[in-house]
Order: structure tokens, then C-alpha cells, then sequence
């Protein structure tokens, strides 16, 4: 077939060669229209914005935003006693803690099984240019060993214990903690520090009671 078409191929190779325009402003004016058309083209691939039943908690009656400052301020100022440099997320939801967590310095894996929630916090994450690594895991039933005698992939929970040094884990209550297979403490290191979020009417009282250690 390239035999056959360049034996027919135009002798006018005119079109081919680069035209010049008279002008400097001529050039980006031509320019600029042919980057707003790209970038318009760009904006039709976004993905659609998609809600699931977790995507609006945040919004929901829940807390008041009293109530939601405190659990915060608590997050921050444990994260900041403990000197977090390691953070892993445990029920992220749309990612609050973990932002709040990047921006004291912190690495922070975050998970939940709710892809749409990750989904929100991936794109935060790159737009405000944070070190957060969002995924979706169910922690009730981890990404196990997969590959060759379940060699080649390691498991979910053996690779965050390697990449996160000291966990931080926010987001559940104990309780949930108890029922997930990131309770057994085979999982994780002797040194490892954790922090459950607690209720919004006891955080202020926990908040209160580090600060004065």
C-alpha cells in the first residue's frame, strides 16, 4: 500500500510547507484561537460530575459547624503532637482530614470504598497540588495477594504498612476499626500511632485535654 500511494502521490507538495504571517500579532491572534479551541475541546472530556450516597456528607446535617470545627482543630492538633510525617485515612469521605493533614506536611494515603468521594478528593488534590494518594479500597474485604501464588501483587494492607512508616488512621469510629480487617494488628508495627475521630460533642474535650499535656 505505501508503494502503490507514492507512486500517486501529488507532485504540489505547496501545501505541505509552513506559511509565514505578515505580522507578530497576526500570529498569536491565529495562535490564541487555535488554543481556545483546544481547550474547549479539553473541557467537553471532562468526566461528568457524578453523586452517590456519600458525596454529599459533608453537607448533611450531621454536625453543626461548631461541632465540624472541632473535629478538625482535634485532627490537626493530634496530627501536629505526634508529628505525622505518614498519614493513612481510613474512611476519607471527600478527603477534609486528609487536606487538613497534607497541608501540616504529612503524606496521606486515603481510602474509602465510595469511588465518587475519592473520585472529589483526586481532583482537589491535584488542583491545590497535595501529596494525597486517594483510593478506593473496601477495608472490610482489602485488595488481597494477587499474580503468580499471589506473589506478584502484593496485598493492600502489606503495601500500606510498608509505604506508610507512622499511621495516623481518622475516620472511623472504633467500632468500624473493630469489624475491618486493618484491625488485626498483625498489619501494622508496634510503633505505629493511631487517632480515631471521635464524636463532635467529645472531640473538643480530647482537643482540650492534649493541649494541656
Amino acid at each position: 500500500m505505501p508503494t502503490w500511494l507514492s507512486a500517486h502521490k501529488d507532485s504540489d507538495d505547496s501545501i505541505y510547507r509552513a506559511r509565514r504571517l505578515q505580522n507578530v500579532a497576526q500570529a498569536r491572534f491565529v495562535l490564541g484561537g487555535v488554543l481556545r479551541r483546544l481547550r474547549n475541546t479539553l473541557k467537553k472530556l471532562e468526566p461528568p460530575m457524578r453523586s452517590s450516597i456519600w458525596s454529599d456528607y459533608t453537607q448533611m446535617a450531621h454536625y453543626s459547624d461548631q461541632q465540624t470545627a472541632t473535629k478538625l482543630d482535634f485532627v490537626q492538633s493530634a496530627a501536629e503532637y505526634v508529628q505525622a510525617k505518614k498519614v493513612l485515612d481510613i474512611g476519607c469521605n471527600t478527603g477534609g482530614f486528609s487536606i487538613a493533614c497534607a497541608k501540616n506536611g504529612a503524606d496521606v494515603v486515603a481510602v474509602d470504598y465510595d469511588a465518587v468521594v475519592v473520585g472529589l478528593l483526586w481532583r482537589r488534590a491535584s488542583v491545590e497540588k497535595l501529596r494525597i494518594l486517594p483510593l478506593v479500597v473496601n477495608l472490610a474485604q482489602p485488595t488481597p495477594p494477587t499474580g503468580w501464588c499471589n506473589q506478584e501483587c502484593r496485598s493492600f494492607l502489606d503495601r500500606v504498612r510498608r509505604c506508610v512508616e507512622s499511621p495516623l488512621c481518622v475516620g472511623l469510629h472504633g467500632s468500624g476499626f473493630r469489624n475491618s480487617a486493618a484491625a488485626d494488628p498483625n498489619h501494622f508495627r508496634p510503633d505505629d500511632r493511631f487517632l480515631f475521630q471521635p464524636r463532635a460533642d467529645l472531640a473538643g474535650q480530647a482537643a482540650g485535654a492534649q493541649k494541656n499535656q
